[in-house]
C-alpha cells in the first residue's frame, strides 16, 4: 500500500511537470547565431515530445560590454516568459527555463543568473539549469592560443593598442613579445595552474583575442576581455555555486593526437563531475571540435553527447538539479 501511494506521488508529481512549459533557450557563442546548435533543437523536439516544448534562440552582437549583453538577455526572456504564460491561460508561472549555451553564451547565461539573483528577480527560481558546450569558464587552453597566434600574427599587431583600453596592463606582453611566440609550443600539461603556468599571462591575453576577433577587430575586444581575467573567471564560478537549486554541466570537447589529447578550455584544477569530456575523433584541431559539436558529421560522439544531455534534462525537470 505504502509503494501503491508513493508511485501515485509519483505519478501526480510527473502530470504537474507535463503540464508545464518547457523554455529551452539556446545561446550562441562569439558572433554565433541559429546555425550554430546545428542538429540539437531537432535532437530535442524528437526526444522531448512528453513535454510541453518551447525552444527560441536568443541572438545578440558579441560586441561591446558584456554587462549591456546581459541586460539584453534579462529583458527578452521576461517577455518571453510572459508570452508563453498569455498564450497558455490560465496565465500561472507554468513556465521552467533551462539556458543551452555553446562557448561565450555559457559566460552570458551565468552573468544573466547572477544578475537576476542579486536583484531578486522572481524569475530565478524559475530557472532550472544552465546546459553549456565548451565554454571557457576558465579561459582558452594556452596551447590552443599558441597555435591561434601562428595564424594570425597581423591581427595581433593592428589590434594590440586597442585592447589595452579592456585588458589589464599586467596581462599584456609587449607587440615584439606576442608576434615572437608565434613558434609552436613546447608540449605542457593540460591543466589551469601548470598550463597558465607554462605560458606567459601576456602570450594568454592577446592570444585569446586573436581567436575571436573578426572584422571589425576593435568593435569585438572588449565583450571577450573577460576571458583575459582568470581571478573573475574563477570568481563568476564561486558565486554561481552559491546560488541554490540551480542545475549546471558543462561538456568540454577532447581531441586526441598521437599520445596527447587537447581540449579547447582550461578545465577546474580540482576534479569537478559537472564537466563532462565529449571526445571528437573526427575534428582536426581544437577549434574544429569546439565549432562542430552539434554537426553529426563533424562529431562521432554526437548521439552520445546528447543522449546524456537529454537524461539531465529530464532529471533537472523532475527536481533533482544535481544531476550531471
Amino acid at each position: 500500500m505504502e509503494a501503491d501511494a508513493v508511485a501515485a506521488r509519483h505519478y501526480d508529481r510527473m502530470e504537474s511537470v507535463v503540464r508545464e512549459t518547457l523554455f529551452v533557450v539556446l545561446i550562441h557563442g562569439f558572433q554565433g547565431g541559429e546555425d550554430t546548435f546545428g542538429d540539437l533543437p531537432k535532437t530535442l523536439k524528437d526526444n522531448l515530445g512528453a513535454i510541453e516544448l518551447v525552444i527560441k534562440h536568443f541572438v545578440f552582437k558579441s560586441q561591446g560590454n558584456l554587462a549591456s549583453c546581459v541586460a539584453a538577455f534579462r529583458k527578452w526572456h521576461m517577455e518571453q516568459v510572459n508570452a508563453i504564460e498569455i498564450a497558455n491561460p490560465p496565465h500561472i508561472a507554468t513556465v521552467k527555463t533551462i539556458l543551452i549555451c555553446h562557448s561565450m553564451g555559457g559566460i552570458v547565461a551565468v552573468d544573466s543568473i547572477l544578475s537576476m539573483s542579486f536583484d531578486k528577480d522572481p524569475l530565478t527560481s524559475t530557472i532550472l539549469g544552465i546546459l553549456a558546450y565548451d565554454t571557457p569558464y576558465f579561459g582558452l587552453n594556452p596551447p590552443v592560443i599558441h597555435r591561434t597566434i601562428s595564424t594570425r600574427v597581423n591581427t595581433i599587431s593592428n589590434a594590440y593598442n586597442t585592447a589595452k583600453d579592456w585588458i589589464p596592463e599586467g596581462l599584456l606582453a609587449s607587440k615584439s613579445t606576442a608576434v615572437a611566440t608565434s613558434q609552436p609550443p613546447k608540449k605542457a600539461a593540460w591543466g589551469l595552474g601548470k598550463t597558465m603556468a607554462a605560458v606567459t599571462a601576456g602570450v594568454a591575453a592577446v592570444g585569446a583575442m586573436t581567436y575571436f576577433a573578426k572584422d571589425p577587430v576593435v568593435n569585438h575586444l572588449q565583450f571577450v576581455s573577460v576571458l583575459y581575467k582568470p581571478e573573475e573567471l574563477a570568481r563568476r564560478m564561486r558565486k554561481l555555486n552559491e546560488i541554490n537549486n540551480m542545475g549546471f554541466v558543462c561538456f568540454y570537447t577532447v581531441m586526441r593526437e598521437q599520445e596527447e589529447e587537447r581540449t579547447f578550455c582550461l578545465l577546474p584544477e580540482k576534479g569537478d563531475e559537472r564537466w563532462i569530456r565529449q571526445e571528437n575523433g573526427l575534428a582536426k584541431d581544437e577549434v574544429e571540435a569546439h565549432c562542430g559539436m552539434f554537426l553529426k558529421g563533424a562529431n562521432d560522439h554526437y548521439d552520445e553527447m546528447c543522449h546524456r544531455s537529454l537524461r539531465i534534462i529530464r532529471e533537472w525537470i523532475h527536481g533533482d538539479r544535481n544531476a550531471y
